[in-house]
């Protein structure tokens, strides 16, 4: 899907799964004044306006702040971050982190924001280490 398609699009919560289902993390960015804002805003965190439109993240995000979810696996239980990110458009998100292998969290460590599959076939947001 185009930016132009994105834009023109009405946001609604079905709108942003259809999204997730073509692999973009989509903010809302207001015409007035350019800031974004999350992806259910009502209008523009910055200007109060309520011309916003759809605009695929960058996909960069910071870690602002982490907790431990203990999720029950096939054979054990395996911790699994749960993080705050704010993205490098400004908006702050939460979501799982992925870690493909064992570190230190640190504020600020740099994160992608990616869409995967859950076990239903549903699209879901998630972050990565960036490196």
């Amino acid at each position: 899907m185009t930016s132009s398609t994105a834009a023109a699009e009405p946001r609604s919560l079905s709108g942003f799964v259809r999204h997730l289902d073509d692999g973009n993390f989509m903010l809302c960015c207001c015409d007035d004044c350019g800031s974004y804002s999350v992806p259910n805003a009502e209008q523009c965190e910055t200007c109060g306006s309520l011309a916003l439109q759809w605009r695929a993240a960058a996909g960069g995000a910071k870690l602002v702040s982490w907790a431990y979810d203990n999720v029950s696996g096939a054979s054990d239980s395996v911790l699994q971050p749960v993080v705050i990110a704010q993205f490098s458009e400004g908006p702050w998100w939460w979501g799982r982190l992925l870690l493909e292998r064992a570190v230190t969290l640190q504020v600020d460590v740099e994160l992608r924001v990616d869409v995967v599959s859950d076990p239903d076939g549903s699209a879901v947001p998630i972050f990565r280490l960036a490196t």
